[in-house]
């Protein structure tokens, strides 16, 4: 179990989409809300004076969705296989505790028929999830930090950098 929940749900290419789209993102705020639009730009000696902000802002749009598209293409199948590799860790877990009550579940206290003895519950307490709140966390810092934050940045990025183009 502490392996799963110490496993990166993200994979190196993902973490590096992620990277990525949150720079550009950032980088597309600045220029966007901050007017961070450059006069001139020189490239290899040539000078480009006469700059179009929309078409820099479509361009910047462009990068954004391209950045955001290929972070989700990545993002999600690891996170769904971490997903997956945790729900087979708790099925095996599952099944012992089937195992287990199916030996030992007809032990019943003598002074009241139908309750579990308390050395069955006892014993059977090691099956019990004791990390169930860690792996709620572990989700929400998966699912949030990995997976919508960088998302909802990006379309929020892309938004202003659409908008900005069009005004």
């Amino acid at each position: 179990m502490q392996t799963i929940l110490a496993a990166d749900p993200l994979g190196i290419l993902a973490r590096k989409e992620r990277r990525a789209l949150l720079i550009m993102s950032v980088i597309a705020f600045a220029i966007v809300k901050a007017g961070l639009v450059p006069t001139e730009i020189s490239v290899f000696g040539i000078k480009a004076e006469a700059i179009n902000p929309p078409a820099i802002f479509w361009l910047i749009a462009l990068v954004v969705l391209y950045f955001l598209v290929s972070f989700l293409l990545h993002a999600f199948p690891d996170f769904f296989a971490w997903w997956a590799r945790y729900n087979k860790w708790r099925h095996e877990q599952n099944v012992e505790a089937w195992q287990y009550e199916a030996e030992f579940g007809s032990e019943i206290h003598e002074s009241d028929p139908g309750q579990p003895s308390e050395e069955f519950m006892k014993s059977f307490q090691k099956y019990a999830n004791p990390h169930r709140m860690s792996m709620r966390m572990v989700l929400v810092r998966a699912f949030s930090l990995d997976l919508i934050i960088p998302y909802v940045v990006g379309v929020i990025a892309l938004f202003f950098t659409v908008t900005a183009a069009l005004t």
